[in-house]
C-alpha cells in the first residue's frame, strides 16, 4: 500500500499504523469495562461470575440481546446445554445476574429475552437507547 505523506503528523500516523498488529485474526471481540464488571461480579457467586463470561460471547450488536449468530434468542435451556450446568443452577444464576443488573430479563409476549448491561460490556461501540434505558439507575 502506498501513502502520500504531506505533513510530519501524517508520517507519525503512518508509522503508528505500520507498527500495529491486528490480533483479532478476524474473530469478533467485545468491549468490556473491567472495573465496573469486576465490581458487579463481586456481588454474585463465583460460579455465576464464570457464567457471565461465557454469556458475553452471545451479546448482539446494537441491542446487547443474548442471541446466537442466526438471531435465535438465548434461553435458559440453551444455557443448560452450552454450559452443562443443571437447570436449577442456570435459573438461579440468571436470576442473580438480573438482580445485580448485569443482565435484564424482558418479557416479550409469553416468552422472555435477556439483555447484557451495555455499561459493563458490549460488542461494537454503540448500543440501542432502549437497551440503555433497561439499566437506568445503574451505578
Amino acid at each position: 500500500k502506498s501513502y502520500k505523506i504531506l505533513t510530519e503528523g501524517q508520517l507519525e500516523f503512518v508509522k503508528k499504523k505500520a507498527a500495529q498488529l491486528d490480533t483479532s485474526d478476524g474473530r469478533q471481540f467485545y468491549k468490556v469495562y473491567p472495573l465496573h464488571l469486576y465490581n458487579m461480579l463481586d456481588n454474585v457467586k463465583a460460579s455465576t461470575a464464570l457464567l457471565t463470561i461465557a454469556l458475553i460471547s452471545f451479546v448482539s450488536y446494537d441491542t446487547n440481546r443474548l442471541e446466537f449468530n442466526n438471531g435465535t434468542v438465548v434461553k435458559n435451556h440453551h444455557i443448560v446445554k452450552i454450559t452443562r450446568h443443571t437447570k436449577r443452577f442456570v435459573s438461579e444464576a440468571m436470576r442473580e445476574l438480573v438482580d445485580n443488573q448485569i443482565l435484564a430479563k424482558v418479557t416479550v409476549g409469553t416468552s422472555y429475552e435477556y439483555y447484557g448491561n451495555p455499561f459493563l460490556f458490549l460488542i461494537g461501540d454503540k448500543v440501542n437507547k432502549s437497551t440503555c434505558d433497561m439499566f437506568r439507575g445503574y451505578e
